[in-house]
């Protein structure tokens, strides 16, 4: 009788469960849509060769605009615009001493996302010469 009792009880746990679920079903689906929405943000701030190569170059430090101007073809305006970008979605932090601007990488864990997109293309080329040879 006591198993027969407990497994009524665990049946009510679990449908109670089931209906939190559906009630909140409208509230998880909207919070995936934003995570998704937030996920796209990140890596269309990521989608410029110019921004990666930022990213790569701040993952060596702490650097003063100044300092990466240089590498770019670009005047300081656009490479800014580029800055801002990264910024906006928080991958890179921005200090100010006096006139000079500091950047630093924020989260450096989105250098990983460099490391899977070697390998994909690392892949595709093994599976293209795969299928010529």
């Amino acid at each position: 009788m006591r198993i027969v009792a407990a497994w009524a009880g665990q049946q009510k746990i679990f449908f109670n469960f089931i209906v939190a679920l559906l009630r909140n079903y409208d509230t998880l689906t909207r919070m995936n849509e934003k995570s998704y929405e937030a996920r796209a943000n990140i890596l269309k701030a990521l989608a410029s060769p110019v921004r990666l190569r930022i990213v790569e170059e701040l993952s060596r430090g702490e650097c003063c605009l100044c300092e990466l101007q240089p590498l770019f073809t670009m005047n300081k305006s656009t490479l800014s615009r580029h800055v801002a970008a990264l910024r906006n979605v928080g991958i890179i932090s921005e200090r100010r001493d006096g006139v000079r601007v500091f950047l630093k990488l924020e989260t450096p864990c989105i250098l990983n996302v460099f490391d899977c997109a070697m390998g994909v293309i690392r892949s595709h080329a093994q599976r293209q010469v795969a299928m010529v040879g």
